[in-house]
């Protein structure tokens, strides 16, 4: 594929992480990327041929791109999708598109009427271990599946003023592993029951947000999901995924940047786990961008495989385990 043209809103974290994917993997694709101020964290991309930075966000809106990649801050996704929907273009959105659920469901119906493709930023769907472990269930290599467990824990907590407006721990953090249950179960929740805690961040008690939290959520083909999250760990970026059936069972471990391990008369010795979701999913954003110019390529014969109706549901989901959190009951969804 040649000379597409795509424009990027939003040079932080993540969308660097989007902005350096691309201009690695691809000479076809030419980025122009709209950032509210100029910083030295991107300054090196000045300098790639096929970056462009625009200071200007009316002539970004004005402009004729191919597509489109929102990974500005989260309460700007909604505003700029209803901007950029209407041109029509395939667009790809870091979540959250927004924390209410009804703004979500306008830009689904947005979308569908504009049939314009949303592919929405769970990139843990498009992990190789993620996937194989899909491919597991799928083929009934484990029979059926009973049990599905998932921890994900940070190895340092967000900021508060990040915390503030990301949401909070579940529609931050724990929405992930909301998405995942249902990617790997193929069903649909029923209910959710969430215990949370404040164990390593007082702080948040000033936001009425948790930073630690066990979730049971029960699925519609009876599989049982138990969820633990954490915004700190002493050890690195704890990501691993478990799942048991009549058959046998398949586990995801985590990643270390170095495999090699060392035995000796002190015992058993392994290198540190990858530090963070820039590393430990590195491979997971490269497919996502691949398949972000897919749809850009072939926009009516291909649909997004993570798409608005999925950010809607996992937003649901997320807001029943906070009310579950606060009332101490199980919500039915």
């Amino acid at each position: 594929m040649s000379n597409l043209k795509i424009g990027m809103f939003g040079l932080g974290r993540i969308g660097l992480v989007f902005a350096e994917t691309l201009l690695s993997m691809s000479k076809s694709v030419q980025l122009i990327a709209y950032s509210p101020a100029k910083r030295k964290r991107f300054a090196h991309l000045h300098s790639h041929p096929n970056f462009q930075f625009c200071a200007d966000l009316k002539e970004m809106f004005a402009a004729d791109f191919s597509g489109y990649i929102v990974a500005s801050p989260s309460d700007t996704h909604y505003d700029y999708l209803k901007k950029l929907v209407p041109k029509g273009k395939p667009i790809f959105c870091e979540k959250p598109i927004d924390l209410r659920a009804d703004k979500i469901a306008r830009v689904a119906t947005l979308a569908a009427d504009h049939k314009v493709p949303v592919l929405v930023g769970f990139n843990r769907r498009f992990d190789p271990q993620v996937q194989s472990i899909k491919q597991s269930l799928q083929g009934g290599k484990i029979g059926d599946l009973h049990l599905l467990r998932l921890t994900s824990r940070d190895p340092n907590p967000p900021s508060l003023a990040f915390a503030r407006s990301s949401g909070g721990l579940f529609l931050d953090m724990s929405i992930h592993d909301f998405d995942m249950l249902r990617f790997l179960t193929g069903s649909e929740p029923v209910s959710i029951f969430c215990k949370a805690s404040l164990r390593s961040v007082p702080q948040f008690a000033a936001i009425g947000d948790v930073d630690t939290a066990l979730t049971t959520v029960t699925m519609a083909d009876g599989t049982l999901v138990s969820i633990d999250n954490s915004r700190r760990t002493a050890y690195g970026y704890d990501q691993r995924i478990e799942a048991f059936g009549s058959k046998g069972m398949v586990q995801m471990n985590n990643q270390r940047h170095d495999e090699t391990q060392l035995y000796s008369k002190n015992g058993q010795q392994a290198k540190p786990l990858k530090n963070f979701f820039m590393d430990r999913y590195a491979e997971s954003y490269r497919r996502e961008m691949e398949h972000l110019i897919e749809l850009i390529g072939n926009p009516d014969t291909i649909s997004p495989a993570v798409d608005v109706h999925d950010a809607l549901i996992a937003t649901k989901i997320a807001v029943a385990a906070s009310k579950s959190r606060k009332t101490g009951r199980e919500v039915y969804l």
